[in-house]
């Protein structure tokens, strides 16, 4: 995971963007860029920056400020990518140690990781590829229901929602049974990324096409002039962080 001292530079470079929004926080950023390097199918920048970024920041945000944050950003993403790639990239935290901030923590970084996966949702749901990688296509739609039942709040399979409150001790408040659904389903993060992680590597291993190339180090001083911009405002690069 990211150092704390990149995290909270972080935090500051989003708040000097516009302290009025809410963006993704540091923690939700990792989570974010975890599910992105490990995503056999090759995200560019200019597909994972404008969920962290708004869309409407050029009227007010000044360019330097944006390169500075558009820097550390690539910076983390190489950080993760460069830990994925050496076979070192581990779900961060331990659910066993659980506290109430913990708890917080990890629903966040469950917000960001959903947010990664759904850049290549078709992917993950693929029948066909679970098969090929020798998955059961349940195990992998287990984990994937447990994300959304984390961070999704219009998550409405009840069938799977019963399924997990039936283990709840008959003692636990009613008013605390929905906390006490997230936090056994906190606790089996470590295995749901890993499994979601392996399937990855084995769709890598078994789709022989582009697309399923390793994600690779950005610099953002490798754009073309004429390229769009890594940040995804839409405009070409020379006018608009290159400036």
């Amino acid at each position: 995971m990211l150092s704390e001292k990149t995290q909270k530079k972080l935090s500051q470079l989003l708040k000097d963007i516009d302290p009025r929004e809410e963006y993704l926080n540091p923690i939700e950023i990792q989570g974010l860029l975890y599910a992105v390097v490990i995503t056999p199918e090759l995200i560019m920048p200019n597909e994972w920056l404008p969920i962290i970024l708004d869309d409407e920041r050029h009227e007010y945000v000044s360019i330097e400020s944006m390169k500075k944050l558009l820097e550390e950003l690539l910076n983390a993403y190489n950080h993760y990518n460069t830990m994925h790639l050496k076979g070192n990239l581990h779900f961060p935290y331990d659910p066993k140690q659980m506290t109430l901030d913990l708890f917080d923590t990890l629903k966040d970084w469950s917000w960001g990781f959903f947010l990664g996966l759904e850049l290549r949702s078709e992917l993950w749901t693929s029948e066909l590829v679970a098969r090929n990688a020798n998955r059961e296509i349940e195990t992998i739609d287990k984990s994937f229901k447990i994300i959304q039942f984390l961070v999704d709040d219009d998550f409405d399979d009840i069938e799977f929602i019963d399924e997990i409150k039936q283990g709840i001790p008959a003692e636990v408040n009613e008013d605390d049974i929905e906390m006490y659904a997230e936090w056994s389903c906190l606790e089996l993060l470590p295995t749901i990324v890993e499994n979601i992680q392996q399937f990855a590597g084995e769709i890598g291993e078994i789709t022989a096409t582009d697309k399923t190339i390793k994600q690779t180090p950005v610099q953002s001083s490798y754009i073309g002039r004429n390229d769009p911009c890594l940040c995804g405002s839409g405009k070409k690069y020379k006018k608009c962080c290159l400036n």
